[in-house]
């Protein structure tokens, strides 16, 4: 008898879960529209030349992919070289000097107590080696601005990223300020321009349903930007989509965004079926009545026919 008395409260629980249901009730429901818009870098940045020179390397092509960082293109200027060979062997130069004026320096020194140098020999060595320490820092201090203006040739990406468009051709001479690369950032989004009076039911961070061009599969995507201002009646939106980092800057893709509300009946979309081309949802009774289904989103299933306040459903 043991097991008809634990079967028993079992089956009473299956039959509660069964029955466990919702009433239908009006509600407030949000009205979505698709917006077309096409992928793009979050960011497109333009690198330029900082020096006047020869563009004697280019290390990418256009759509490569690069890490900030990365050494991109090479600008020479042959006087800035030279006078970066220049200053470093003035330098070198200098070096050995002040270390021959130190030596000489120590050597008076030890040697002034006994009196074999004089106060004299002792002074000039001194000077000797202040002037030659101060030559030595001026040296160094032009070989150093002389190794700034050829780092300046160095061009690296500034942000991890995709290469848009090369704008310049190796061996090309190139001015300060003139554009040799774009980079799109690795991020990409889907911009959209809405018209203002939708743009208010956008914000930053909302949540929104993205899909590539060509339908399916749907895509979660989130607001990054609603831009503050308005151009020709439009507002510009970014929204951020992690699963289309891949794809082509310029792709196209739609995302469904709310642009109105208004009252009706929504079901969870798992209550309602589908038999021989109708829908259907199941009252408490069991009975299953036919019902013309609207849009769905997060879940839940619109009714638009069908359904009246105070119907009790059950899940089928």
């Amino acid at each position: 008898m043991k097991p008809l008395l634990i079967a028993a409260p079992l089956s009473l629980l299956l039959y509660g879960q069964a029955l466990a249901g919702q009433t239908v009730q009006p509600t407030t429901i949000i009205d979505y529209k698709a917006v077309a818009g096409s992928i793009q870098g979050h960011r497109e940045t333009q690198i330029r030349a900082r020096i006047p020179g020869t563009l004697v390397r280019l290390l990418v092509q256009e759509g490569d992919a690069v890490k900030a960082g990365q050494l991109l293109a090479l600008v020479q200027d042959g006087k800035v070289t030279a006078q970066l060979n220049e200053a470093d062997g003035q330098v070198k130069a200098l070096e050995a000097q002040q270390k021959a004026a130190a030596a000489e320096l120590k050597r008076v020194t030890a040697l002034r107590q006994p009196g074999v140098t004089s106060q004299r020999q002792l002074e000039q060595a001194q000077a000797q080696y202040d002037a030659l320490t101060g030559q030595l820092a001026a040296a160094r201090a032009a070989r150093a601005r002389a190794a700034d203006m050829v780092r300046d040739g160095h061009m690296t990406a500034p942000v991890s990223g995709r290469i848009l468009q090369v704008e310049a051709v190796r061996g090309n001479y190139v001015q300060p300020g003139e554009p040799v690369l774009s980079i799109a950032t690795a991020e990409r989004v889907v911009r959209i321009d809405l018209p203002e009076g939708h743009a208010h039911d956008l914000k930053a961070g909302q949540t929104v349903t993205v899909r590539q061009d060509g339908g399916e599969p749907a895509e979660q995507g989130r607001v990054a930007l609603v831009y503050p201002e308005i151009v020709n009646g439009r507002v510009r939106v970014d929204v951020a989509v992690p699963a289309i980092e891949s794809f082509f800057i310029g792709e196209r893709a739609e995302v469904e965004v709310p642009v109105g509300r208004h009252q009706g009946f929504e079901v969870p979309a798992d209550y309602v079926t589908r038999k021989g081309g109708l829908y259907y949802v199941r009252l408490k009774d069991g009975s299953d009545i036919p019902v013309q289904p609207g849009a769905a989103h997060d879940g839940m299933t619109e009714i638009l026919t069908g359904l009246v306040a105070g119907d009790e459903l059950v899940k089928p």
